[in-house]
């Protein structure tokens, strides 16, 4: 909802300046952003809540196959945070090097 909201924010400053802040700003690239962290971040929290109902379910009526469940989303939960960490480690050397050239070629222009 947020990346939604600033999308339309910075749409309606750039209107509201001629175009020209709106596209100085980046107004749609960071409501994408915050859209895209959304639609990440919703798996760990969707795996993490099915685990919870699926344990809960388990401990009230001491049932092992449901408890069985809950373990394999408490397993995807982290498979899928282990993942994203290192897809992140990987990615954050590679932006900072970006970052640095774009910095130099902006310093030497």
């Amino acid at each position: 909802m947020i990346g939604l909201f600033v999308q339309s924010i910075f749409s309606k400053l750039g209107s509201m300046s001629g175009g020209m802040m709106g596209n100085q700003m980046g107004g749609g690239f960071i409501g994408s952003f915050y859209i895209v962290m959304a639609v990440i971040y919703f798996f760990p929290v969707y795996y993490m809540f099915k685990f919870s109902t699926k344990l809960k379910a388990a401990l009230r009526t001491n049932d092992n196959l449901e408890l069985k469940a809950a373990f394999k989303f408490l397993k995807s939960h982290f498979k899928f945070v282990g993942i994203l960490f290192l897809v992140l480690t990987v990615l954050y050397p590679i932006v900072f090097v970006i970052a640095l050239s774009a910095g130099a070629l902006a310093f030497l222009a």
